[in-house]
């Protein structure tokens, strides 16, 4: 009994060898081919939508810096004369401080050997009048000149003659109108805040360009594609073109082939698919981040 079922399996063997051997390879390699096109075409497709969607994020991101430093230029613009307008506010009170202080040192000064603009600077932080400890220095040096130490000789010399200092006519301070002034400062408050808001959202907006930029750098390194022509140039050799010269060969030179073949095509598969599948995760993050 053993025997008998061991020689029929014997012989059904020997018919399937050689039913295989007789078979025609040619619908083995015609097939990995087409497959392997079709792969080819797919990862082509989805070639052309990532370079796509990767000019259009790099367009908007684009578009996106070019409306920022627009809206940065236009913020300037619009603080513009109010920055100005404070800085001559400023330099009114920065020249009126130097008079002021320049007016109380004036009757102690050695006109013969005068003091450097940087002495008069370590004087005025000794003052008891805190308006005098932070003069502007580029205004001092014009306001400290030979002219105005001609005039102080002047009135020394004038105050060392009989009753020069009673003869001299004291200067009478000029009337300021409160209401006036007051509108003045709460306006210089009101530009200051103004434009330091308006500065804070440049800065924002400076941040985010450079974010943008970052991102751009990024898209655009994306775009660089030599990787995945290289997989699909090597894809297609093993998988379209190997199998197609194997055509040109001799039917046991297929037959004898068709196992390495098949698995070389069946890696090529696999890691194919394994870069797919990290690209399009790839994309989904940058969807996200673009969200």
């Amino acid at each position: 009994m053993n025997e008998t079922i061991a020689t029929t399996i014997n012989e059904t063997i020997q018919k399937g060898s050689t039913l295989i051997s007789t078979i025609d390879p040619n619908w083995l390699y015609s097939s990995i081919a087409q497959s392997s096109a079709a792969i080819v075409g797919l990862m082509g497709a989805f070639l052309t939508t990532k370079l796509i969607t990767q000019k259009s994020v790099i367009k908007g991101l684009e578009t996106q810096i070019k409306d920022d430093k627009a809206k940065i230029v236009f913020l300037k613009e619009s603080i513009k004369d109010k920055e100005e307008w404070v800085k001559k506010i400023d330099e009114e009170e920065d020249l009126g401080d130097i008079k002021d202080f320049l007016k109380e040192i004036q009757d102690k000064l050695d006109v013969d050997n005068p003091p450097t603009v940087n002495e008069l600077i370590k004087l005025a932080k000794k003052s008891e009048n805190e308006d005098f400890h932070n003069l502007n220095k580029k205004m001092l040096e014009k306001v400290y000149s030979k002219r105005f130490l001609e005039g102080v000789r002047e009135r020394q010399e004038k105050r060392r003659l009989p009753f020069g200092g009673y003869l001299s006519i004291p200067e009478l301070p000029i009337p300021i109108n409160q209401d006036v002034l007051g509108r003045k400062w709460d306006r210089y408050g009101r530009y200051e805040d103004e434009i330091s808001s308006t500065y804070t959202e440049i800065k924002y907006i400076e941040n985010s360009i450079k974010t943008k930029k970052d991102e751009l750098d990024t898209e655009r390194a994306g775009l660089d594609l030599k990787k995945t022509f290289i997989y699909l140039a090597i894809f297609s050799f093993v998988g379209v073109f190997f199998p197609l010269f194997i055509l040109t060969l001799s039917p046991e030179m297929m037959y004898s082939l068709r196992v390495l073949t098949l698995s070389a095509v069946l890696l090529g598969w696999i890691v194919l698919l394994g870069y797919l599948i990290l690209e399009i995760k790839g994309l989904k993050k940058n969807n996200q981040l673009g969200q």
